[in-house]
Protein backbone atom coordinates (compact mmCIF):
# COMPACT_ATOMS: atom_id res chain seq x y z
CA UNK A 1 0.00 0.00 0.00
CA UNK A 2 1.23 3.17 -0.95
CA UNK A 3 1.42 6.52 1.02
CA UNK A 4 -1.11 8.19 -0.56
CA UNK A 5 -3.79 4.94 -0.31
CA UNK A 6 -2.97 4.59 3.20
CA UNK A 7 -4.01 8.68 3.56
CA UNK A 8 -6.86 8.49 1.74
CA UNK A 9 -8.28 5.27 3.62
CA UNK A 10 -7.39 6.83 7.05
CA UNK A 11 -9.06 10.24 6.54
CA UNK A 12 -12.49 8.42 4.63
CA UNK A 13 -11.88 5.80 7.89
CA UNK A 14 -11.83 8.90 10.06
CA UNK A 15 -14.79 10.83 8.37
CA UNK A 16 -17.10 7.49 8.25
CA UNK A 17 -16.45 6.77 11.88
CA UNK A 18 -17.28 10.53 12.99
CA UNK A 19 -20.58 9.77 10.69
CA UNK A 20 -19.85 12.70 8.66
CA UNK A 21 -20.58 13.15 5.02
CA UNK A 22 -17.88 14.54 2.44
CA UNK A 23 -19.39 17.75 2.55
CA UNK A 24 -20.19 17.73 6.18
CA UNK A 25 -16.40 16.90 6.69
CA UNK A 26 -15.19 19.67 4.64
CA UNK A 27 -16.97 22.16 6.83
CA UNK A 28 -16.27 21.30 9.83
CA UNK A 29 -12.44 21.32 8.69
CA UNK A 30 -13.07 24.50 6.48
CA UNK A 31 -11.71 23.36 3.41
CA UNK A 32 -13.32 22.54 -0.09
CA UNK A 33 -15.45 20.34 -0.22
CA UNK A 34 -13.67 19.35 -3.87
CA UNK A 35 -10.38 19.25 -2.05
CA UNK A 36 -12.01 16.59 0.67
CA UNK A 37 -13.20 14.51 -2.42
CA UNK A 38 -10.01 14.79 -4.16
CA UNK A 39 -8.07 13.46 -0.84
CA UNK A 40 -10.37 10.46 -0.62
CA UNK A 41 -9.57 9.57 -4.67
CA UNK A 42 -5.94 9.85 -4.41
CA UNK A 43 -4.78 10.53 -0.81
CA UNK A 44 -2.67 13.90 -1.97
CA UNK A 45 -3.06 16.23 0.84
CA UNK A 46 -1.08 19.06 2.23
CA UNK A 47 0.43 19.95 5.53
CA UNK A 48 -1.71 22.93 5.61
CA UNK A 49 -5.16 20.46 4.76
CA UNK A 50 -3.75 18.58 7.69
CA UNK A 51 -3.70 21.12 10.04
CA UNK A 52 -6.92 22.17 9.66
CA UNK A 53 -8.18 18.49 9.77
CA UNK A 54 -6.27 17.81 13.23
CA UNK A 55 -7.30 21.23 14.79
CA UNK A 56 -10.61 19.99 14.68
CA UNK A 57 -11.34 18.31 18.48
CA UNK A 58 -13.16 15.22 16.58
CA UNK A 59 -10.27 14.89 14.42
CA UNK A 60 -7.16 15.58 16.87
CA UNK A 61 -8.19 11.86 18.76
CA UNK A 62 -6.92 10.24 15.92
CA UNK A 63 -3.45 12.16 15.23
CA UNK A 64 -1.13 9.50 16.52
CA UNK A 65 -3.20 6.54 14.71
CA UNK A 66 -3.28 8.47 11.82
CA UNK A 67 0.66 9.15 11.69
CA UNK A 68 1.71 6.10 13.18
CA UNK A 69 -0.97 3.45 13.03
CA UNK A 70 -0.73 3.35 16.52
CA UNK A 71 -3.22 4.68 19.55
CA UNK A 72 -2.60 5.40 23.36
CA UNK A 73 -5.75 6.03 24.51
CA UNK A 74 -4.58 6.47 28.11
CA UNK A 75 -3.87 10.12 27.03
CA UNK A 76 -6.85 10.02 24.71
CA UNK A 77 -5.43 9.33 21.35
CA UNK A 78 -7.63 6.66 19.91
CA UNK A 79 -8.25 4.81 16.32
CA UNK A 80 -11.77 4.26 14.30
CA UNK A 81 -11.75 1.10 15.88
CA UNK A 82 -11.92 2.34 19.23
CA UNK A 83 -14.64 4.90 18.90
CA UNK A 84 -16.74 2.33 16.86
CA UNK A 85 -15.94 0.16 20.89
CA UNK A 86 -16.67 3.95 22.34
CA UNK A 87 -19.98 4.58 20.44
CA UNK A 88 -21.30 0.97 21.19
CA UNK A 89 -20.87 1.65 25.13
CA UNK A 90 -23.10 4.51 24.48
CA UNK A 91 -25.24 3.24 22.77
CA UNK A 92 -25.49 0.63 25.34
CA UNK A 93 -26.03 3.14 27.81
CA UNK A 94 -28.35 5.25 26.24
CA UNK A 95 -31.15 3.39 23.58
CA UNK A 96 -31.30 6.99 21.85
CA UNK A 97 -27.79 7.21 20.87
CA UNK A 98 -27.33 7.25 17.27
CA UNK A 99 -23.96 5.95 16.13
CA UNK A 100 -23.89 9.11 13.37
CA UNK A 101 -23.53 11.81 15.98
CA UNK A 102 -20.84 13.45 17.33
CA UNK A 103 -19.30 11.72 20.45
CA UNK A 104 -17.79 14.96 22.83
CA UNK A 105 -14.36 14.60 24.05
CA UNK A 106 -16.07 14.08 27.65
CA UNK A 107 -17.90 10.70 26.40
CA UNK A 108 -14.50 9.89 25.39
CA UNK A 109 -12.56 10.64 28.41
CA UNK A 110 -15.29 8.86 30.45
CA UNK A 111 -15.40 5.59 28.42
CA UNK A 112 -11.60 5.12 27.84
CA UNK A 113 -11.51 5.96 32.13
CA UNK A 114 -13.73 3.25 32.02
CA UNK A 115 -12.22 1.14 29.20
CA UNK A 116 -8.81 1.76 31.43
CA UNK A 117 -9.37 1.77 34.29
CA UNK A 118 -6.61 0.13 36.38
CA UNK A 119 -3.85 1.11 33.72
CA UNK A 120 -1.25 4.26 34.48
CA UNK A 121 -1.28 6.58 31.69
CA UNK A 122 2.54 5.79 30.47
CA UNK A 123 3.12 9.45 29.93
CA UNK A 124 6.72 8.58 28.76
CA UNK A 125 6.00 7.34 25.87
CA UNK A 126 3.48 9.88 24.62
CA UNK A 127 6.42 12.30 25.02
CA UNK A 128 8.11 10.47 23.20
CA UNK A 129 5.45 9.89 20.33
CA UNK A 130 4.99 13.85 20.32
CA UNK A 131 8.53 14.19 19.95
CA UNK A 132 8.69 12.38 16.59
CA UNK A 133 5.35 13.58 15.49
CA UNK A 134 7.19 17.66 15.89
CA UNK A 135 10.24 16.39 14.63
CA UNK A 136 9.14 14.74 11.47
CA UNK A 137 6.66 17.81 11.09
CA UNK A 138 9.86 20.38 11.20
CA UNK A 139 11.74 18.08 8.69
CA UNK A 140 8.43 17.93 6.13
CA UNK A 141 8.20 22.08 6.60
CA UNK A 142 11.93 22.33 5.94
CA UNK A 143 11.75 20.22 3.22
CA UNK A 144 9.13 22.49 1.51
CA UNK A 145 11.08 25.64 2.48
CA UNK A 146 9.38 26.53 5.61
CA UNK A 147 11.35 28.00 8.20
Amino acid sequence: MTSNDLVKERLKWMRKTEGLTQDEFANLVNIPVGTCRNVEQNGTVSFAQLHKIFQQPRFARYLMWFFQGNSYPSIGQISPDIMLDIKQELKKSNPDFNKYQEVTDEQVKQQLDNYQSHQPADFGVAQKVLEDITNAAKESLNRHGIP
